[in-house]
């Protein structure tokens, strides 16, 4: 390929846009570079692996409940440090258990007829 003005800019742009529409997304949602690592070191600190070698890297489904009051709360404690919440530090974690879908079900009774 011929290393014109034209074809230079051309590849700029091409690395340049999606940096730059990650950045915009970020943005609408107000969730920072720093939030994405609180949430991966507070998943890496629950896996398996920093116990025993040959794990799994990822804590099991049937933790799901737990991982995600760990990585909520150590992304809205980050939040919170980067000025982008009111809420106290003490309320954090009542609020995330407050907005978690608990499954509750109604009691299922078989009918003869069907």
């Amino acid at each position: 390929m011929e290393l014109t003005e034209k074809n230079l800019n051309r590849n700029i742009l091409s690395l340049a846009i999606p940096a730059a529409v990650e950045n915009l997304l970020y943005m609408m949602v107000f969730i920072t570079d720093t939030m994405f690592m609180a949430a991966a070191k507070a998943l890496a600190a629950m896996s398996p692996a920093r116990n025993a070698t040959g794990s799994n890297l990822l804590p099991p489904v049937t933790a799901l409940r737990e991982v995600s009051i760990a990585v909520a709360l150590a992304t809205a404690l980050q939040a919170r440090k980067e000025g982008l919440t009111d809420l106290a530090e003490d309320k954090i974690e009542a609020a995330i258990h407050a907005k978690m879908w608990s499954p509750m079900y109604l009691p299922y009774a078989r009918t003869n007829g069907r």
